[in-house]
């Protein structure tokens, strides 16, 4: 089953056209996947951003999402980007994913959104980071 993770066959570019079914699971699942070969392939990274800036609102959703849970810290940039996408749930889920990298200053600058699911978004994921940290003594 190996195989189905290998990027060289054109399977990263089959899982990326799946972030835009119509299908809600299969989107889903297709995030999931694209997730768990990034963790070994920086170009799913690449290919997620890509789709981040430029793919259809349900793509750059999940494409967001993607990215938050492969923890790859290079996608900071982009999501701070999309924190600013005309989609409000594009923007929340850029929080959303922004938190799960521990990207705080981002973070911390999305409380000044204009939009306030998107603020909201962005002091639940600094919350759910506070958690995460140690307390001091």
């Amino acid at each position: 089953m190996r195989a189905h993770l290998d990027s060289s066959d054109g399977t990263v570019q089959h899982w990326i056209k799946g972030l835009g079914a119509p299908q809600r699971l299969a989107r889903v699942h297709a995030a999931a996947r694209l997730s768990a070969l990034g963790k070994s392939d920086p170009a799913v990274v690449t290919a997620l951003t890509e789709v981040l800036r430029e793919g259809t609102v349900v793509a750059r959703k999940m494409a967001a999402l993607a990215l938050g849970n492969l923890g790859a810290s290079t996608a900071v940039p982009a999501l701070v980007g999309a924190l600013e996408d005309e989609d409000e749930g594009v923007a929340r889920r850029a929080a959303m994913a922004l938190g799960h990298l521990g990207a705080e200053a981002a973070l911390r600058q999305a409380l000044q959104h204009p939009n306030l699911a998107v603020r909201t978004m962005a002091a639940l994921a600094l919350e759910e980071s506070d958690r995460g940290r140690p307390r001091a003594a």
